[in-house]
């Protein structure tokens, strides 16, 4: 599963989770401490990653701590809003009506996958390509989905971005070029019936990092051999998408 995960450090959770006057003068309308501070990590949290606590999620004490230091109330008494569901899901129509806020329709899936793929031209690290979907549905005042369907939208956007990266790699390649790519995948060089690259499908799924850093500066080789006898002008992905293609 794709996720962020909370801030568990006190300064990074103070860098997060500092709220607004006005957000703190909002909590503050609720007449009991519990109310508040259950209220007010409710709100802390949809300002930093869009959504509203998962039920029976627990969150890290330093945001309880945070958030319960800038209302002046006893950390330990949001025990007492947590284990209520009715009142944590009034709280929480009070925060999207107030933040002018909408659930996600199936009309901003496609939006959503593209904020996913335009993150996932540069990178193929889940954290970047999520937290990217996370800002486009914040942007637009969405409250972020669960968390499989942001995974669902990274999945995508990030398999969109590869399709777009095979194509743009041999866009502008010659047929002898593009003969030579074909001959990498068919042709038979080992004893045992393998291709160039077969050894790929032999490597552990769960590699140790040397093992992994080894895999990779083999690919690299390989591709700076083929690429030598190619105009390097001719692919522009190259140039364009550098952390996609390192080598």
């Amino acid at each position: 599963m794709i996720t962020l995960p909370l801030p568990t450090d006190h300064d990074e959770v103070q860098r997060h989770y500092t709220l607004a006057p006005e957000d703190v003068a909002f909590a503050r309308q609720h007449r009991r401490p519990h109310n508040r501070l259950g209220f007010a990590v409710q709100l802390a949290l949809v300002h930093d990653l869009g959504r509203l606590p998962r039920v029976d999620e627990q969150l890290p004490v330093a945001i309880i701590d945070v958030v319960a230091e800038q209302l002046g109330v006893e950390p330990g008494v949001f025990d007492l809003c947590a284990r209520r569901d009715e009142t944590r899901r009034e709280h929480a129509s009070k925060i999207v009506l107030h933040l002018n806020l909408r659930t996600i329709r199936q009309a901003d899936y496609r939006v959503a996958i593209t904020a996913g793929a335009t993150a996932a031209f540069g990178t193929e690290r889940s954290e970047p390509i999520v937290r990217a979907i996370i800002g486009d549905l914040k942007a637009r005042r969405i409250v972020v989905p669960p968390a499989p369907l942001v995974e669902r939208f990274a999945l995508a956007g990030r398999a969109f971005a590869r399709r777009y990266a095979h194509r743009e790699l041999i866009r502008g390649l010659d047929a002898g070029m593009r003969e030579r790519l074909e001959t990498l995948l068919t042709t038979r060089v080992e004893d045992d019936g393998r291709t160039v690259y077969g050894w790929i499908s032999e490597v552990p799924e769960g590699p140790k990092l040397k093992n992994l850093v080894s895999v990779v500066d083999r690919l690299k080789c390989g591709a700076r051999e083929f690429w030598r006898g190619a105009d390097y002008q001719t692919a522009p992905i190259l140039h364009q998408q550098p952390g996609r293609l390192p080598c």
